[in-house]
């Protein structure tokens, strides 16, 4: 699920300006342990600690956090959004994520060889 961490980092108490474009990531405080300098970084959906190794996005630090299940963790996010996590599922979906360009296989391309026709012509030293 694509839920964004802002309203979890909220509930934490780490406060930042949210990221309009995405694929960017931002140095905030690590919701995970206590300090003092700024070592996680978050693009507004996933999020990862330099200094306790911490990686995931919203449903992951719920469950680190506040020690549940997976079930658990959904039902404590829906209690942090206030709405069923498809709603805000739903509201999200239009902003896109990093898009990768389609990367054309080789069934794709024409007349593809893996080697050039005059390597495979050059006769044979020697005859």
């Amino acid at each position: 699920m694509d839920l964004p961490l802002t309203p979890v980092l909220e509930h934490y108490g780490i406060f930042f300006e949210p990221i309009m474009q995405h694929g960017r990531w931002t140095t905030i405080l690590c919701p995970v342990h206590e300090e003092d300098r700024p070592s996680a970084r978050t693009n507004g959906y996933g999020l990862m600690c330099h200094a306790c190794g911490f990686k995931g996005d919203a449903i992951a630090l719920a469950r680190r956090k506040e020690d549940l299940d997976y079930a658990g963790a959904l039902r404590f996010l829906e209690g942090v959004y206030g709405r069923s996590l498809d709603q805000v599922q739903r509201e999200h979906q239009g902003i896109a994520r990093r898009e990768v360009p389609h990367r054309r296989t080789r069934t794709h391309r024409r007349n593809h060889r893996t080697t050039s026709p005059r390597v495979r012509r050059r006769p044979l030293s020697g005859t």
